[in-house]
């Protein structure tokens, strides 16, 4: 009799085992009539929505105009649970142009599901719901709205990234503010382009593969093959924000990349992720960033006379440069590590990003003949920089460094209301990298005072009644 449970319990476990493995497909264009039922996610009963899976396939296709193209492929199913989670069926495809190259969002496609009557429905999306915003001359964003997303739902959608930026690889979020059931991503890498990668938050795949790929490519005179790369996780928790976490970038399980080298088809290669000075180097003869400033600096000499400061001290001299420009041009709320626009662009349009804002205050205290050098560095919402990996994409935000005699000072002149030398809170509490040449000069950027908070609760608690009267007072104050 015991070995008849027993039996009877193991064949049990091997048909819950082996349904999981087929109550969710990844074929696009196909629903289950279990993601269709589920009305909660039995590992966190609390989730709004999941995500079914998340596939990212990354492969460089040739290109006889262009030479080779990055392309990126992402599929996405989610199951809504609750009716909050239908803000699920928005979602933004950023991209990038400049000049004469450009990337390009292609093959954007989208279906939700319902039951209805007991039948399945299919909404397919609308391309009247698919909106695009400028949000720079260099920056757009695709907008989609799925519709008909209601409580019970599965939506999913597809679309394809191509770019000439190698560096722009995306990185790979694997784990969300819902759950998720399966995230995978398979990258093909070809002989010429060399990348590193950095995996977040935790130490190792529940899948990873290499496998060399058999066909042979031609491109023009080039016969190569692929090594196809294949990075997966499963049954990823929520992510929970915390009330004292900086950044949630810091805490989710992600895929970073960055170029690292490049193989000439001919002979001969060449380093691009090397060192901090060398990052340092490519920065300051970048048009948008070393030049910039040289730029800047000269249209300094025409700006500075305006506004009577020889006489002035040189700590009194930055104070004036700062307001000037804090009153002068503004902040198109826009981050960045590099300029959006030219100098006479910026001049113009008196507006733009923080890399135009806080580069031109560099070369007009430089043009005073002040030492002033520009600083990088990521916000605390944008997540901290390894210091192991000399990764560009690590910054987002640019402030300025200013040293008169033995005391330095931090600009940002994007925020007019506050005092020139005190920086924004985005910016308190991070490491910033220096920008000169050849050099890795790291400071930390800390705010002037301390600040001390209390929270003092009260409890009042009357059984009689069944009540408890709460009285709470919070206290902060700065300390210098």
């Amino acid at each position: 009799m015991k070995k008849t449970i027993t039996a009877s319990i193991l064949f049990i476990i091997s048909i819950i085992s082996g349904y999981s493995q087929v109550n969710y497909s990844q074929e696009f264009g196909k629903v289950t009539q279990y993601e269709m039922s589920m009305s909660q996610y039995e590992q966190d009963k609390d989730a709004e929505a999941v995500v079914i899976y998340d596939l990212g396939d990354y492969y460089f296709r040739p290109d006889e105009s262009r030479g080779f193209l990055l392309s990126m492929e992402r599929k996405v199913k989610i199951k809504i649970l609750k009716q909050a989670g239908t803000k699920y069926a928005n979602f933004e495809i950023p991209y990038y142009s400049e000049n004469r190259e450009w990337e390009s969002i292609e093959k954007i496609e989208a279906i939700t599901y319902n039951m209805e009557g007991g039948q399945l429905t299919k909404t397919i999306l609308d391309p009247k719901n698919i909106y695009e915003e400028k949000v720079s001359n260099n920056l757009s964003i695709k907008k989609v709205a799925l519709a008909d997303v209601r409580e019970g739902s599965v939506i999913e959608y597809k679309y394809l990234i191509t770019t000439p930026y190698f560096f722009n690889m995306r990185k790979w979020d694997f784990q969300k503010k819902i759950p998720v059931v399966y995230s995978k991503l398979k990258y093909k890498a070809i002989p010429y382009y060399e990348y590193t990668y950095i995996l977040r938050s935790i130490n190792k795949f529940d899948e990873y593969k290499a496998t060399p790929l058999n066909d042979e490519i031609r491109f023009g005179h080039l016969v190569y093959k692929e090594m196809q790369y294949e990075f997966g996780l499963k049954n990823l928790p929520a992510f929970k924000d915390e009330e004292y976490i900086t950044s949630e970038q810091d805490y989710l399980i992600s895929l970073y990349f960055q170029l690292s080298k490049i193989y000439y088809p001919r002979g001969g290669s060449k380093e691009i992720m090397t060192t901090w000075p060398a990052m340092c180097d490519d920065f300051l003869k970048d048009n948008d960033f070393g030049k910039y400033i040289k730029n800047s600096e000269k249209e300094g000499k025409k700006i500075l006379p305006t506004l009577d400061i020889a006489s002035k001290t040189p700590l009194e001299q930055v104070e004036a440069i700062t307001k000037y420009v804090k009153e002068k041009y503004n902040w198109n709320g826009n981050y960045g590590k590099l300029s959006e626009y030219s100098v006479s662009d910026f001049i113009k349009k008196q507006t733009g990003n923080v890399a135009n804002i806080n580069l031109f205050l560099t070369g007009l205290l430089r043009s005073a003949g002040l030492e002033a050098y520009p600083i990088i560095l990521s916000t605390r919402k944008n997540g901290s920089i390894s210091l192991s990996h000399p990764f560009q994409q690590f910054f987002n935000y640019t402030i300025v460094l200013v040293r008169i005699g033995e005391k330095i000072y931090y600009l940002d002149a994007t925020e007019p209301l506050l005092y020139y030398s005190d920086l924004p809170e985005r910016c308190l509490n991070v490491n910033g990298l220096v920008v000169k040449p050849k050099s890795e000069e790291w400071v930390s950027i800390r705010q002037k005072e301390l600040s001390i908070s209390q929270k003092n609760f009260i409890l009042d608690i009357i059984p009689e009644e069944s009540k408890m009267k709460v009285k709470a007072r919070f206290a902060g104050r700065g300390q210098k």
